[in-house]
């Protein structure tokens, strides 16, 4: 079989592929194919990369017989499902999305030896047994010259059950250290940045880190100065729904709510946006709002207003939940916010009501 990374410029049923995707498409039309033909079109997507885009992305997919066992079944599924057979030889079948119409001129039948072989193939991969769900959760926590905070909320995170990473942005030395001993005591990993950043640094290193473990299925999101109900996260897996329900939070606010609902017997509650308190989302749900963006550097500061970071995860980025026509799912009682005033603020934020009501 030729090297997938290079295109084999001696084959026939390579070069009646190439030459068909000339025929169909511009430059830069997205094409799902094995990563040799990234030589011959600059709109080539590898196989490897539908791990991470939706189908709907491509315009053709063009499926290699030996190479199948490179996509995940899901995502090769849907996409033999969105679209139809427009090319089949005895190595490929090419599809073209439903949503893409055909090109003008005549239309070339598709070989029906060499595409039953490939549909026997199909059924084979929808009859196998699915692969077991992923639901590992990962925690982040963000922390600056709050050592006292991290001192209480620490052991409820830790009760999760959860592997954990706190990212403390630069605090001065006294915190640093109380942080890394806190964490060290608690079994969560620490990661101290070199220079006070801002907590959309914090956020974008730390969420990094855990978006580098393709196991990792959800992140949950705290601030330092929450309190958390010890089966927080098991609440939230009885609801969160990677497409219908992708960001949640355990925290309630009452000026933001747009409808109830009730989800395996869960109620619900779903809201425009949310301060970033407390934030559970899906990793391709993060992926889509990175890199959160800076108000300024350092943000926030008492005087210079807030980081923004919040509100941008769950409201303003263009793939936020909001912004795509959904909304934040609360789950009210799970996590609750304890800075009670803006001498405990690290902007000097006055939450003016207080506590949070009681989890």
């Amino acid at each position: 079989m030729p090297s997938p990374m290079l295109f084999p410029e001696t084959d026939r049923f390579w070069d009646e592929v190439r030459r068909f995707i000339e025929r169909e498409c511009s430059p830069l039309d997205p094409v799902l194919a094995p990563a040799g033909f990234l030589d011959v079109h600059a709109g080539t997507y590898g196989y490897h990369v539908s791990k991470t885009l939706p189908v709907d992305t491509f315009r053709l997919f063009v499926f290699h017989k030996g190479m199948l066992d490179r996509i995940p079944p899901g995502f090769f599924l849907a996409a033999v499902e969105a679209s139809k057979p427009v090319l089949a030889n005895e190595v490929f079948v090419v599809f073209r999305h439903r949503r893409f119409p055909a090109p003008s001129g005549p239309v070339q039948p598709v070989a029906p030896e060499h595409l039953n072989s490939f549909h026997a193939m199909v059924a084979r991969i929808a009859q196998a047994p699915p692969e077991p769900a992923r639901h590992r959760t990962a925690v982040l926590v963000t922390t600056y010259n709050r050592s006292s905070m991290l001192e209480r909320s620490l052991p409820q995170i830790a009760a999760l059950g959860k592997p954990m990473l706190v990212v403390d942005d630069a605090s001065d030395e006294p915190h640093r250290r109380a942080h890394a001993e806190t964490a060290r005591r608690h079994g969560a990993e620490i990661l101290t940045l070199p220079a006070n950043r801002g907590s959309a640094c914090a956020l974008n290193t730390g969420l990094s880190y855990w978006l580098a473990d393709p196991d990792v299925e959800w992140i949950s999101l705290f601030e330092d100065d929450v309190d958390v109900r010890p089966d927080a996260l098991e609440v939230l897996a009885k609801v969160q729904d990677a497409k219908l329900r992708p960001c949640l939070t355990g925290r309630y606010n009452h000026r933001l709510i747009v409808a109830k609902q009730v989800v395996a017997g869960v109620e619900i509650y779903l809201q425009r946006s949310s301060a970033a308190v407390h934030v559970h989302a899906h990793r391709d749900y993060w992926s889509g709002v990175l890199p959160v963006p800076s108000m300024y550097l350092g943000a926030p500061k008492p005087g210079r207003g807030g980081p923004g970071a919040d509100w941008w995860i769950t409201g303003w980025a263009p793939r936020s939940a909001t912004k795509q026509g959904g909304n934040l799912v609360c789950v009210p009682g799970l996590v609750r916010h304890i800075t009670p005033n803006a001498s405990s603020s690290t902007w000097a934020a006055d939450p003016g009501t207080g506590d949070d009501p009681p989890l």
